[in-house]
């Protein structure tokens, strides 16, 4: 496992330009570091911090130092992580003698035996020496631990493992024209964002030929591996524990299964196995290798091939683009709650039916009690009225029962695609949104077609965050190693409206930003020979995305350049 030390300057170029002048002594940055291995950047602040490399509140690394490979075992570096949670504390920060770049250090000696740069180590020596640093140590101090200790480093787990959930620190952020969400309302989550226990990761003890034939079924399109075993084979289970490893280390991208052949005679006939231990593999449905031998090494290089010749990993995910590099935890909702009255008397007798009465009253008691102390709703009965019965309602009550659900803007499309953005935080509407026959997937890819053109920044806005969260859907299966479900590259003339939004932003950063988040999660990961990917091209995207780097207004928006990059080697894959 690779080991990276990241450096960051926090005075962004600063101290190289005054330090002469003001200290007497040349000092080329104020140096923050974290150490980066398995796809996680480890840094202290707030305590011990976990967060995806490059998504801190310190931006991007002015450098990258290669520290060298580790071979530890994850239990063992967690353990003494741990260990040095106790004692870089938020209480024990100092800047000159007990920093981030210390932390770093003890790391890195543990990780792979080798000290971060000496200047580094070195500068808050160095800094002291000098007289202007012995006279401003204590107020330093104070004013660098706003940068060290920021918000975003709040002690906990932003990233726990490199394959959990990481929070969205790149998210674009929704619109609400300086009102504030309601305190009380619990976030939505992408079901398919959570960590998940795998009821796979074990071994399959089959006891006939068919039960074997439907685990195989299982592996048609992945992977599978049969260890023919005997009760009375003292080598057999000298590997017995590596192969309950391997099943469990493979989770469901594979399906481990062990045969008796003293107890399973039949399974034993039909591969001619004559001989235990013997191992077979099989990959998309056809066998791939058989060997014999207690080998428990060779074992596990052959299983972790198989999986990785089964489930390759994606080009894209050797780029260097720390945005769309990670699962998408939470959808972008809108929660402000209008007068109930007001919005009731609007819908008028339809507010009398118990679906909506049910829907109501959640909403109030929610407001009144907070999320924990409200049963919710039978969002069952509501989702299946609003299905067969929007349509037939009066058109001038519309926006009234969407305002009800999605709650509160005053530009009708934008409450329309509040409400849409507000639907991906119910697991119902998730799952219904995935049959590409429901009517209300067909509304919201019309509805956000026609708002990416629009004139108005804040429908624009608010129709690239319903695409964000559409396509983070689809990213988090990627992530996972499965197909995509909604097929967000397949809506052609939403996609063909995205591309066309990105080239004509001109007006807001915070818009160019949902737009760009929402095209990379769609290109990032996908077949490089998707209709999106042939727009981009055919539109020249790559050169239009240059350009507004080279806009005063959009100059230091970071995902224009991963876009370019993404564009400029992503579709070789």
């Amino acid at each position: 496992m690779d080991v990276e030390l990241y450096v960051y300057d926090l005075s962004r170029g600063m101290a190289r330009q005054y330090s002469m002048a003001i200290a007497g002594v040349q000092i080329d940055a104020i140096y923050h570091t974290a150490i980066v291995f398995g796809g996680v950047e480890y840094f202290f602040g707030q305590g011990v911090h976990r967060k995806v490399p490059g998504s801190t509140h310190h931006g991007r690394p002015m450098k990258v130092v290669r520290l060298g490979k580790t071979e530890l075992p994850p239990e063992v570096i967690e353990e003494y992580l741990e260990s040095l949670e106790a004692i870089y504390t938020p209480e024990s920060y100092d800047l000159f003698l007990h920093n981030c770049n210390n932390f770093s250090q003890d790391l890195s000696v543990f990780l792979v035996g080798k000290s971060i740069p000496d200047e580094i180590r070195n500068l808050p020596e160095t800094f002291l020496r000098t007289p202007i640093g012995q006279m401003l140590r204590s107020q330093l101090d104070q004013s660098m631990r706003q940068m060290t200790q920021a918000p975003d480093a709040v002690a906990g787990r932003s990233v726990v493992r490199p394959t959990a959930p990481v929070s969205n620190s790149v998210a674009p952020r929704p619109t609400t024209n300086g009102a504030q969400s309601h305190v009380k309302h619990g976030p939505g989550v992408f079901q398919n964002g959570l960590q998940q226990q795998s009821q796979s990761g074990r071994v399959h003890y089959p006891k006939s030929t068919s039960d074997l034939d439907k685990l195989l079924r299982q592996a048609e399109n992945s992977c599978a591996a049969i260890f023919f075993t005997s009760a009375t084979c003292p080598p057999c289970k000298m590997v017995y524990p590596a192969y309950d490893e391997l099943a469990a280390e493979a989770g469901d991208k594979a399906v481990l299964i062990k045969v008796d052949v003293s107890q399973v005679y039949d399974i034993a006939m039909r591969y001619q196995v004559r001989a235990t231990p013997t191992f077979m593999t099989f990959l998309k449905g056809k066998k791939d290798q058989e060997w014999s031998g207690a080998d428990a090494a060779r074992l596990r290089g052959n299983i972790r091939l198989l999986v990785q010749m089964a489930h390759p990993q994606h080009a894209h995910s050797r780029l260097r683009l720390p945005s769309l590099q990670q699962k998408i935890k939470t959808p972008i909702m809108y929660t402000k709650v209008p007068p109930m009255e007001k919005l009731l008397g609007k819908i008028g007798k339809p507010a009398e039916e118990q679906p909506v009465q049910e829907l109501v009253g959640y909403i109030r008691s929610r407001e009144k009690n907070g999320m924990t102390d409200t049963a919710i709703s039978n969002l069952h009965n509501f989702s299946d009225w609003f299905t067969n019965k929007f349509s037939q309602l009066p058109a001038e009550i519309h926006f009234a029962i969407i305002d009800l659900v999605r709650i509160a803007a005053t530009d009708t499309r934008a409450v329309t695609l509040q409400l849409f953005c507000n639907m991906f935080g119910s697991g119902v509407w998730q799952e219904a949104l995935l049959s590409k026959s429901n009517e209300v997937r067909g509304m919201i890819e019309r509805l956000a077609s026609g708002c990416l053109l629009a004139q108005h920044n804040n429908a624009r806005s608010l129709a690239a965050a319903l695409i964000y969260n559409l396509a983070a859907h689809d990213h988090n299966e990627r992530v996972d190693g499965r197909m995509d479900k909604l097929d967000v590259s397949s809506m052609g003339d939403l996609e063909a409206a995205l591309v066309q939004a990105v080239i004509d932003e001109e007006e807001s950063v915070e818009t160019l930003h949902a737009l760009l988040l929402a095209l990379g999660l769609i290109l990032y990961g996908g077949p490089t020979d998707s209709s999106t990917w042939e727009l981009c091209m055919a539109t020249e995207l790559r050169e239009s995305l240059k350009a507004k780097r080279k806009m005063a207004a959009f100059s230091k928006e970071p995902l224009l350049e991963e876009l370019e990059e993404l564009l400029a080697k992503g579709g070789s894959s």
